[in-house]
């Protein structure tokens, strides 16, 4: 999915770069007629357009449902374990 910016922040919104990612529905058996299979895992993240001026932190989050922060750079795909997590 193409990447848009809101509220001085880039969002990316795409499939989860796990290994361990896979099909779970054939797209002509999902509710919405998608063109794509329906997958196990997802990745989004949210970066400053100019860090330090727009924002200071990245976020991110999977199929875990937990937001991760980061304050030096993007978070990767998949996050990696040790990302520190908003509580």
């Amino acid at each position: 999915m193409p990447t848009s910016s809101k509220s001085g922040y880039t969002i990316d919104i795409d499939d989860s770069a796990d290994a361990a990612n896979r099909d779970v529905t054939l797209a002509a058996m999902t509710c919405n007629g998608s063109a794509a299979n329906a997958r196990l895992n997802y990745f989004v993240a949210a970066d400053p357009l100019t860090r330090g001026e727009t924002g200071s932190r990245s976020f991110a989050s999977d199929r875990r449902g937990t937001i991760y922060s980061e304050t030096v750079a993007s978070i990767p795909n998949p996050i990696p374990a040790g990302t520190d997590f908003i509580q």
